[in-house]
């Protein structure tokens, strides 16, 4: 089955949605789409300060694109 597809807009509203329901996630300010070989799309998230972007991050990312492909 084909996955549904959303704009980078789309997906960047999905992904911050979905990681403002995690306090441990609070440091993340934004997160851009990006583009990398063999993927429809990526997430590189942006931190406050030092901080190691938390690992809940890359599972929202994970599963939105078991879900979405980049329009």
């Amino acid at each position: 089955m084909a996955k549904e597809k959303k704009s980078k807009d789309e997906l960047i509203a999905l992904l911050m949605q979905e990681i403002r329901k995690h306090s441990e996630c609070d440091h993340v300010i934004s997160v851009a789409i990006i583009k990398p070989l063999h993927q429809s799309w990526d997430a590189a998230w942006t931190v406050n300060g030092n901080e190691v972007v938390c690992s809940r991050a890359f599972d929202i990312a994970r599963a939105l694109q078991a879900q979405f492909d980049l329009v």
